[in-house]
């Protein structure tokens, strides 16, 4: 036996085995951000990256389908797809000629407070632009002509202001083609004044200590960010602390939270400015298997030696 465990130490010395390794739980892009629940965020970046809204009208996000649209134009469709960029559908409009429309009525908010209409959408064959409109009770709101590219890109298209909306039309210009459209809404000008992003559970499995919180955000004038840790105590979610950029968190008893997640706090003094957060990441310490795995195959053997 002692041979077994001299043995162990030896190789653990020579750097062979060791006692703990080194993991790491990170966010960086969109679709990790979207897993996370979240209250007035914008996550509009593919790459990643999570702002406050802008306290939206939401038209449609497609999630029912597209039931509550009409088409005019010789042969224009639609339809819904399963390639999108929230969710798990997007509108397919396709069949299209000059001047084909896609029609969504039965809007109601009063959009007077609302200055530009924001959208996912990118062009699968092309068109020459795209063009929308919203109509209310005193006129006709008429946004910039956008054309499209062949991936999926965030617009946001600014105009005046009318009253009460109740209905909106796409309209595709010059070309035989087909387009995907996602996430409509209209937007304030100015932010919500404070926003939430939770992160989901980090796990580090029995491990042996929480080690480093990072991130990388931005934050203009006016705006403010910052990352209280949540821990998990077996039987409900505790708060711990606010902690800033590289804090070190080995003070967190991995023995009394198991389990922690991370809450992004952003702030608006005005509405004029948002934080931006590109990536969060936390550094932890597991027990390494193979140490383990060579003990309890070794003490066998050394009892068995033992006995003859």
């Amino acid at each position: 036996m002692k041979k077994v465990i001299a043995l162990t130490m030896l190789l653990a010395m020579a750097g062979f085995l060791s006692p703990a390794a080194a993991d790491t739980w990170t966010q960086t892009s969109r679709t990790d951000f979207e897993a996370n629940t979240s209250t007035h965020m914008e996550l509009s970046n593919i790459q990643g990256s999570a702002t406050i809204d802008k306290d939206p009208y939401i038209i449609d996000t497609f999630e029912s389908g597209v039931g509550s649209w009409t088409t005019s134009g010789t042969g224009a469709s639609l339809a819904s797809t399963t390639d999108c960029m929230q969710g798990t559908q997007a509108m397919r409009f396709y069949n299209l000629g000059n001047f084909y429309q896609a029609n969504r009525a039965g809007l109601s908010a009063d959009t007077s407070v609302y200055t530009s209409i924001s959208f996912w959408a990118k062009e699968v064959n092309p068109v020459d632009y795209i063009r929308t409109y919203l109509y209310g009770s005193t006129g006709t709101r008429q946004y910039p002509n956008q054309a499209l590219g062949s991936s999926w890109t965030h617009y946001n298209l600014a105009s005046t202001s009318i009253g009460t909306a109740t209905s909106y039309r796409l309209q595709c210009h010059y070309g035989t083609g087909e387009i995907f459209m996602d996430d409509l809404k209209l937007e304030k000008a100015n932010y919500v004044l404070s926003a939430t992003m939770t992160s989901t559970e980090i796990d580090n499995m029995g491990g042996a200590s929480w080690d480093t919180l990072n991130y990388t955000a931005t934050t203009p004038v006016g705006s403010g960010f910052s990352v209280d840790i949540e821990g998990h105590n077996g039987t409900a979610w505790v708060d711990i602390g606010t902690y800033g950029n590289g804090a070190d968190l080995s003070g967190i008893s991995v023995s009394t939270y198991g389990k922690i997640r991370l809450e992004g706090n952003f702030t608006s003094t005005d509405g004029s400015a948002t934080a931006q957060l590109d990536n969060w990441s936390v550094d932890y310490t597991v027990p390494e298997p193979a140490t383990m795995a060579l003990l309890m195959l070794g003490l066998p053997l050394a009892l068995r030696r033992r006995k003859k």
